[in-house]
């Protein structure tokens, strides 16, 4: 009678244990997913770190990687600072394509000295390796139908998501230009030092 019992208690004890370990594990992948960032994120992500390097290699070699063969370039700040996980630095997570889905603005020289900081300095692009391109170049679509738009690097450090409809108003020239042709854009109103602001 007392192993009979005992066998009872263990049973329920055993169900118990069961019941929290499923219960645990299905909270836990419930919880993965829910937490687990936007590819839209994790692109920026990587982006962001390749416009470090960009800095990095500026700091090291008193210049800017030349956008001929900037992918190159980057690479060994890359691999020291990720050795295991190279590829995800120059790839969206969206894209399984290409070995890069970034390109260097085709008006970066490796001579600039300063750049403005509004400057587009990287964007996302169709896969290759070492691309160059401008405003035309840009690949929106890969985030989503909902929200087109692409994240991009700018010469002061900063990586943003520009809706599609802004990318082709953002600076892609070292020339003070009016950008922005529609009322309300953001960036409708540019102030030079000394000048007074354009609209």
């Amino acid at each position: 009678m007392k192993e009979k019992k005992k066998l009872i208690i263990l049973l329920k004890v055993v169900l118990v244990v069961a019941f929290f370990l499923t219960f645990f594990s299905l909270i836990r992948s419930h919880l993965y997913i829910k937490l687990a960032p936007p590819k839209r994120v994790v692109c920026g992500t990587g982006l962001k770190k390749l416009n470090d390097y960009c800095m990095y290699y500026e700091h090291n070699e008193r210049k800017l990687p030349a956008s001929s063969n900037w992918c190159d370039l980057l690479r060994p700040y890359a691999e020291s600072k990720t050795p295991s996980i190279l590829e995800p630095v120059y790839q969206c997570p969206v894209d399984k394509i290409g070995p890069c889905s970034y390109a260097m603005n085709e008006n970066i020289t490796a001579d600039a000295k300063e750049l403005p900081g509004d400057l587009v300095l990287l964007f996302e692009s169709a896969p290759g390796w070492n691309q160059t391109g401008g405003a035309d170049d840009v690949v929106a679509d890969r985030h989503g139908e909902n929200n087109p738009g692409a994240n991009i690097a700018f010469a002061d450090g900063s990586v943003k998501f520009v809706p599609a409809e802004d990318i082709p108003t953002l600076r892609w020239t070292f020339e003070v230009q009016k950008r922005g042709t529609t009322t309300g854009s953001r960036f409708d109103t540019i102030e030079v030092p000394g000048q007074q602001s354009t609209k």
